[in-house]
């Protein structure tokens, strides 16, 4: 028991002996460590928020100068609470404060940015296309008449879009935006005549349908001319229309034959007046008979049938020559004979026309007209002159005329002068015609 004992007292003292100098060993390796710096990337560069370390306030030794500087300390990642940005305070000591929302991402963790507020209307959400295909940009630079204009252009694509519809699966939308067409009102004062106002409309629009040959038109015209080809005897008529001449509703479809390079004939088919409506057909051909850079002329042949005329043939010349880069000289004869006229209704006229640029420009014209075997052939002649500007942003067109002529319907009355003048206004809409 005594040699147990003896033993046991023996190795607590070697343990108590080796504890103490393994604490002293400790304490002094402790005691003679160096200070750690605050940008160290010891500890994989995790620096703890609010951790100090002491800022010499003057000029560094030269050993310190001499010394390699600190590396950077590894970035942290965008989920990190300890990132840290030292900032400087009155003490001159380094404080290490949170820095995590303007520290730089790592590759491999995305930061997500704040929309920038000052980008303006660049980085604004673009707006979606309209859910209709004829509706027009909001403009606003004329409000009364570019709302007019776009509802015209808006109604008139949508039954365009529509008919186009009735020859296919689906109208189409691009060729229902290119429909055009014009409304014009226009009022009149004749000594001879009295006044006389008209509205008149005209539009047309190109159907895919049949390899784009087919086309359709819709409008308020004088119907004796529009059905016969007499549409184009003047370029001043439509300012100066007569008594007699009365607007109907017209609507029907236009098919083009293929054409040559002289020759271009077409069909149309249509219906006019409201009730009771009535029927007409009719052809043109228009051949080229001579072509240069100053001058064309050409003729045109226009048969037509309708329920009031029967059937009938309107023969038409015309030549124009370039007289200068403002300037060009036209002369236009046209002629008709129906089933219903007596003789052969005619027209003939000169016309001059100056440029005046900006889409400015005036007119003179001379003519005469009458029909043979009537009690007075020769109906009128005389001059008239034409005034055209844009106005309004040049979304509308005025047309200012004043003329005077020599008109008589009865031989048996004296022939007098009449002066006349009149003014009208155009609304063009849709896209022009190439």
């Amino acid at each position: 028991m005594r040699v147990c004992g003896t033993r046991r007292l023996a190795f607590d003292a070697r343990t108590r002996a080796r504890s103490a100098m393994l604490l002293v060993l400790v304490v002094s390796a402790c005691a003679s460590q160096k200070p750690v710096p605050a940008a160290s990337p010891r500890n994989d560069g995790e620096i703890k928020a609010g951790a100090t370390t002491a800022v010499p306030s003057g000029p560094p030794t030269e050993s310190a100068a001499e010394a390699p500087l600190p590396a950077a300390p590894e970035q942290p990642t965008a989920g990190s609470t300890d990132a840290a940005d030292p900032k400087i305070n009155d003490d001159r000591a380094v404080v290490i404060t949170d820095a995590s929302a303007s520290s730089p991402a790592t590759p491999d963790a995305a930061v997500p940015t704040e929309p920038d507020q000052a980008a303006g209307p660049a980085n604004a959400t673009p707006r979606p296309p309209p859910s209709d295909p004829c509706e027009r940009p909001d403009v606003s630079e004329v409000p009364v008449i570019d709302a007019a204009r776009d509802l015209l252009e808006e109604q008139t694509c949508g039954a365009a879009l529509w008919l186009d519809g009735l020859f296919g699966d689906k109208g189409n939308e691009d060729a229902a935006r290119r429909t055009r067409g014009v409304l014009e009102v226009s009022n009149v004062y004749s000594e001879f005549e009295g006044f006389n106002m008209r509205a008149r409309l005209h539009v047309e629009v190109d159907l895919p349908t049949m390899k784009n040959r087919l086309s359709a038109f819709v409008g308020r015209e004088n119907d004796e001319d529009f059905v016969r080809g007499r549409t184009e005897a003047s370029e001043l008529r439509a300012t100066f229309p007569t008594l007699s001449e009365q607007n109907e509703w017209l609507a029907g479809l236009g098919y083009s034959l293929p054409d040559s390079r002289n020759l271009q004939t077409s069909v149309r088919v249509g219906v006019r007046g409201l009730g009771p409506p009535t029927g007409f057909v009719q052809g043109r051909a228009r051949y080229t008979l001579y072509s240069d850079d100053n001058d064309v002329a050409y003729i045109k042949t226009t048969p037509f049938w309708n329920t009031t005329d029967g059937f009938g043939l309107t023969q038409s010349f015309d030549y124009s020559r370039v007289l200068s880069k403002r300037h060009l000289l036209r002369w236009y004869s046209v002629a008709t004979v129906s089933e219903r006229s007596v003789g052969m209704n005619w027209r003939n006229s000169a016309i001059l026309y100056h440029n005046l640029n900006h889409k400015r420009g005036l007119a003179y014209e001379a003519f005469i007209r009458g029909e043979t075997d009537e009690p007075e052939p020769l109906y009128e002649y005389g001059g008239r002159a034409l005034y055209r500007h844009p106005f309004m942003r040049q979304r509308l067109f005025a047309e200012w005329a004043a003329g005077y002529s020599f008109p008589r319907t009865d031989p048996n009355l004296p022939r007098d002068g009449s002066a006349n003048v009149g003014l009208s206004i155009e609304l063009p809409f849709g896209e022009p015609r190439d």
